[in-house]
């Protein structure tokens, strides 16, 4: 494993705040090291699930809309976006 990659924790079991924390800083600086200007760790209840970013790939329609599973209109519905972010911190 390489410095930059957080070890998986299996499903079902909780993740102790240090190893999150460590986890964070990792992708954080994954992040930077690969061309961000910034990037920064926020709470899950600081994320907003704005409809105005699904129609940035409709209008005008991006080349790529429609052609992979995170493009709409296979990108999840909004509203289970916002109820899964719920249940995280």
């Amino acid at each position: 494993m390489t410095t930059h990659e957080a070890a998986p924790t299996p499903l079902g079991r909780a993740t102790n705040e240090e190893l999150l924390e460590a986890n964070l800083q990792r992708y954080r600086t994954l992040a930077l090291e690969s061309g961000a200007s910034d990037a920064v760790i926020i709470p899950a209840i600081d994320v907003i699930v704005d409809e105005r970013v699904r129609l940035k790939c409709l209008v005008p329609r991006c080349l790529r809309a429609g052609e992979t599973p995170n493009c709409p209109p296979y990108a999840p519905d909004l509203d289970l976006t916002r109820e899964a972010l719920n249940r995280f911190s």
